[in-house]
């Protein structure tokens, strides 16, 4: 999704819930441009856009717990944190952080074609790099993401099946908290009704190079999905294989799932998109002053 420096040295894994100040990472993160998902808040925030304020004082960084980097995914971006679970912003609340800790019906229902419980994340899974994914440089010139990265089958994914989490800054999308995500595009809603989203811009997994579908297949494969993670008792955001029919090219091989060294490809959504075209309109229309 985005174009990084290979990986050399000072790599940073955090495996323990922090509570990030985003304008500490600024420096180290200036080089991000454009990658997104879909339901991005960007349409969302006009209903709170009366309501906006300047934002606090941040806090300082706290990286938590830091393991040796050849505990990092391959082809990881030496200057991004790699997170093995969610990190949290000092400005949720504690409705907030009850609202993550109550399973809803979203995250409780089998997914068709799984043959399990496909929202929920194994408790037993390991953390730390996915066994499902890799992150794989683009060097095909027809690829939209051509000298960038995408999110690629580490082996065969069936229908329904859970790839991997979304790991990122959980954080309110309520103002001020949210104006240091207005220009992100990896921001997820995580809860609507507690307006807490999660955001990979600055920190994440692997899930956060996960490319739109557009210009590289006739369908998506992949679909974002709340989930409910058992082994910390709290709602989640995370990957999983299209159910067998969902989309399904009939002329591919869709039904069967996801195949090794095949891309893993979701759709952004529509509002991503129009915010896009919006974006260059604006930015065209000021050129021409």
């Amino acid at each position: 999704m985005l174009l990084f420096p290979p990986p050399t040295s000072g790599f940073v894994i955090v495996d323990a819930p922090v509570s990030p100040s985003l304008r500490h990472l600024a420096i180290a993160t200036a080089v991000l441009t454009t990658s997104s998902h879909p339901d991005c808040l960007h349409t969302q925030r006009k209903t709170l856009a009366a309501h906006r304020t300047s934002t606090a004082g941040t806090q300082p960084l706290s990286m938590g717990k830091q393991t040796r980097a050849t505990s990092l995914p391959r082809h990881w971006p030496s200057h991004l944190p790699y997170l093995t679970q969610p990190s949290y912003a000092p400005g949720l609340s504690r409705s907030q952080r009850a609202a993550l800790a109550t399973r809803s019906s979203e995250a409780s229902h089998s997914c068709p074609g799984s043959g399990s419980e496909a929202a929920d994340i194994p408790v037993h899974l390991p953390r730390g790099p996915s066994a499902n994914a890799v992150v794989v440089p683009i060097s095909d010139p027809s690829h939209p993401a051509c000298h960038q990265s995408g999110l690629f089958a580490a082996r065969h994914l069936p229908p329904g099946s859970f790839i991997l989490p979304y790991y990122g800054l959980v954080h309110s999308a309520l103002p001020p908290h949210s104006l240091k995500h207005e220009s992100s595009d990896y921001d997820l809603w995580l809860d609507r009704d507690a307006s807490v989203a999660i955001d990979a811009a600055l920190m994440g997994n692997e899930a956060r190079f996960i490319n739109d579908y557009r210009g590289v297949k006739a369908k998506p494969n992949a679909e974002f999905r709340e989930c409910w993670d058992g082994r910390c008792r709290e709602k989640c955001m995370a990957v999983f294989v299209l159910p067998s029919g969902k989309n399904a090219n009939p002329k591919s091989k869709a039904s069967a799932g996801i195949a090794k060294g095949e891309e893993i490809l979701v759709s952004y959504g529509k509002g991503f998109w129009g915010k896009r075209s919006q974006e260059a309109d604006e930015a065209f229309a000021v050129g021409e002053q």
